[in-house]
């Protein structure tokens, strides 16, 4: 049986899920783990409209950016490639909401040492 993942959030799913389990050949081995809320819409999109205004100010593209602040800030992981160990950040989308806002502080950190204004949440009404 292949890796699967389910998100089990109503009765109908755990019942697919338990069904899965009971006729996966054995032996298996199943990891239950609390679900934790991923980064928001609302936070994406005030990510990506700072990076615009950061690109405006250091002449970097936002896609540049991304790429420096993901290497910056997020944890690595390992990418073995023909026995050549590559570290490579994890992707803004596996954060969590709580761990996107941490990013997104020092984002606004760097952005303050160089001078670049960028607006909180609340002015865009986030």
């Amino acid at each position: 049986m292949d890796e699967m993942t389910f998100y089990v959030r109503d009765e109908t799913i755990r019942s697919n899920v338990m069904r899965e389990i009971l006729k996966g050949k054995l032996p298996l081995n199943v990891k239950v783990s609390e679900a934790k809320k991923k980064r928001s819409l609302p936070q994406n999109n005030l990510y990506w409209k700072h990076l615009t205004l950061m690109e405006e100010a250091t002449g970097h593209t936002k896609e540049e950016l991304h790429d420096i602040f993901r290497l910056r800030f997020l944890p690595k992981r390992d990418l073995d490639v023909d026995g050549i160990v590559y570290k490579l950040p994890i992707s803004t989308t596996e954060l969590t909401t709580k761990e996107f806002s941490k990013y997104m502080d020092n984002i606004r950190l760097t952005a303050s040492e160089l001078d670049v204004v960028l607006p909180y949440p609340d002015y865009y009404g986030y």
